[in-house]
């Protein structure tokens, strides 16, 4: 069986900021690479000329974009709010009703022990609830099935995965080379047309590229993706 990797979002454009070098060479070396966007964007960007509606099609139609750039088998959409995102228990069972039906070896999302509140992209509120519930998801919901026990009865057995992988982490210690793969990792990115309007649309390629530059000087890579890997021994 290939490997099986869910890359968890809190908006569109979010999972290809945080993971799409690393999914590029995942999916060209035959790993199976699904994407789940919790939020649907409809405050993000900087549109003024589209209804929220429109925005939410807009913003769905660019991740489907991007995510076939990556090479990615499918998108799951949850359809909350943008800038309501709770992780309550509501939250939790979506995500275990996505792990349980993928069955992924690897999850990925933002890091929850980020509490500095130094930054605003990193701690947006957003990022923080993804991050608590992807991980109460994943642990002990998922694998244990007195666990929303409905989920049975919907043919979704327990499941455990193998790795979770923190990302926009401040504290790394699992770095991924993609200095092959930066042009497409920017061209996944500029498919979220909608988010570089004006000023954004010149400057999002340099800013990639410095960040990714940055990520990668740790381990002498020219471009990186950085990440705080924890492994399930059990």
């Amino acid at each position: 069986m290939n490997e099986r990797i869910l890359v968890v979002g809190a908006h569109p454009d979010d999972v290809d900021y945080i993971a799409s070098g690393t999914m590029i060479k995942w999916s060209l070396m035959g790993k199976e690479v699904y994407y789940l966007v919790c939020t649907d964007g409809d405050k993000g960007g900087t549109r003024n000329d589209l209804t929220t509606d429109k925005l939410i099609e807009m913003r769905r139609s660019e991740q489907r974009a991007a995510a076939k750039i990556v090479g990615a088998r499918d998108v799951f959409f949850l359809g909350k709010r943008d800038g309501e995102l709770t992780p309550d228990l509501e939250l939790r069972e979506e995500i275990v009703r996505i792990i349980r039906k993928i069955r992924p070896q690897k999850v990925f999302s933002f890091d929850p022990a980020n509490r500095a509140f130094d930054s605003f992209h990193r701690y947006h509120t957003d990022h923080r609830a993804a991050a608590i519930a992807v991980f109460d998801a994943v642990f002990p919901a998922a694998k244990n099935r007195m666990y929303f026990p409905h989920l049975l009865e919907e043919g979704l057995e327990p499941h455990k995965i193998d790795e979770l992988f923190f990302c926009v982490t401040k504290e790394p210690n699992y770095w991924v080379d993609i200095s092959g793969v930066i042009e497409t990792k920017i061209e996944c990115i500029k498919a979220h047309k909608s988010q570089f309007q004006g000023e954004h649309a010149g400057t999002i390629e340099n800013r990639v590229r410095q960040w990714c530059r940055e990520v990668g000087k740790a381990k002498g890579y020219a471009y990186a993706e950085a990440f705080r890997r924890i492994a399930f021994p059990y």
